[in-house]
């Protein structure tokens, strides 16, 4: 009867705050129940990338160890925060580098400043691919959150690869030519991560290399794919499109002298330098835009 009760409980105080079935483990549930207790009860989790520990922990607020002040410090606070709730999200504070430390100035719209401190995982110097952690304190340096894009418990994972470079570029190529019927025009130097590999709606690690294959010709539309080259096996573990279209759309408006108008490629000029100024990720121009994964500069428009 008291395990029943016990595990009623657990659903009732932390499966209702779940936005998916993926259910955090035992450990992170009962470690939500600790932190609860000595921080209080509206701290919740959201687990929804199958790694089985929460990917979010929020809605209550918890006191630093002492007062940070300067960036060094709310890094440090930041530092004490992912240790004391590791047994919640599972991020080992030793895979964890410092990458910034940024203020949120969101007193200038009616809230509150934040300060959010950004930790980039890595396995024995190996990047974890989009593996991050962001910890979200006030000016006092309390804690409002912490959201995990890492892989918990990874500690040990074996990082040597058997596979060479010059071999996951041939396996980049012939996937390539399988996929397209196309021997590419380019590939990227392959580069070694610890990816994030969902099977069967749990994620594990996988040691790869990330290559870019691009396959370009005069008055042909390009094709690209990133390849996740297996750094072990050579197995194509995951494929990526490398190049994204879009239609972009808008009205320019221009001012001029009554009785005058702007020549046609005055008009188009302003065009141009209007979207240029409106963009902060890079030039964009009225018309059929072709964007290359990495690539600024190159552009086609109609």
């Amino acid at each position: 009867m008291t395990r029943k009760t016990i595990a009623l409980l657990l659903l009732a105080t932390i499966g209702t705050s779940q936005s998916t079935p993926d259910l955090p483990s035992l450990e992170a549930s009962q470690a939500l129940l600790q932190w609860r207790t000595d921080h209080g009860a509206r701290w919740m989790t959201i687990t929804t990338r199958g790694t089985g520990r929460p990917d979010l922990l929020y809605g209550g607020l918890a006191q630093p160890s002492g007062t940070p002040t300067g960036d060094a410090g709310f890094a440090a606070a930041a530092t004490d925060f992912l240790g004391r709730t590791q047994g919640i999200h599972g991020m080992q504070p030793g895979t964890l580098t410092l990458d910034r430390v940024l203020l949120l100035p969101f007193g200038q719209i009616g809230s509150t400043d934040k300060l959010s401190v950004r930790f980039q995982q890595s396995i024995d110097g190996v990047p974890v691919k989009d593996g991050a952690v962001n910890v979200l304190m006030n000016t006092q340096g309390q804690l409002l959150s912490i959201q995990s894009a890492g892989l918990p418990n990874v500690t040990g994972f074996n990082v040597t690869p058997t596979l060479s470079a010059g071999g996951a570029m041939r396996a980049a190529e012939a996937a390539f030519g399988v996929d397209f019927g196309l021997s590419p025009t380019s590939l990227s130097s392959p580069a070694l991560f610890v990816v994030q590999l969902e099977r069967n709606e749990r994620i594990r690690p996988a040691l790869a290399y990330e290559v870019q294959a691009l396959w370009q010709a005069q008055d042909f539309e390009p094709e690209g794919q990133i390849y996740w080259i297996d750094a072990k096996t050579a197995e194509v573990l995951r494929r990526l499109p490398a190049i994204h279209n879009f239609d972009v759309t808008g009205t320019v408006y221009t001012m001029a002298t009554p009785g005058t108008a702007p020549a046609a490629a005055s008009r188009w000029q302003a065009a141009r330098q209007a979207i240029i100024r409106t963009n902060s990720f890079g030039t964009l121009f009225i018309g059929t835009l072709s964007l290359r994964a990495g690539d600024t500069t190159t552009r086609t428009f109609a």
